[in-house]
């Protein structure tokens, strides 16, 4: 079973986020912040990372550059959510818009995880 850490400062949408994907067999680990991700980050056991763009302090831009000059986390696949008003950055990960379906998720997340979409 692949484990997703979440991250993400909005609790409602945390719980659904992590309930959709807990209803398609993933493991998931939940974050608030930039500083909770790196901690559950650096326990292992980590598959991909599906993160907010707007968190609280550093957000997940800065996530993701944390990672990618920390082994070995650079290597962790990496999925960015954007609330709809958002300019997309110019990223080399996977992008979702808020708001986006149950589908939509799981077919980003399995396309990062590599996974054919089920």
């Amino acid at each position: 079973m692949k484990t997703i850490l979440v991250v993400e400062d909005e609790y409602a949408v945390l719980n659904v986020l992590a309930l959709t994907l807990e209803a398609a067999a993933f493991s998931v680990r939940r974050a608030g912040d930039r500083d909770a991700a790196l901690s559950l980050l650096r326990r292992g056991d980590v598959d991909l990372v599906l993160a907010d763009s707007t968190l609280p302090g550093p957000g997940g831009l800065s996530l993701l550059e944390e990672m990618r000059r920390t082994p070995p986390l650079d290597g962790v696949p990496f999925v960015l959510m954007l609330a709809a008003h958002e300019r997309l950055p110019e990223t080399p990960v996977p992008l979702i818009k808020k708001p986006f379906s149950a589908s939509d998720l799981l077919a980003a997340v399995r396309a990062a995880l590599g996974e054919d979409r089920r």
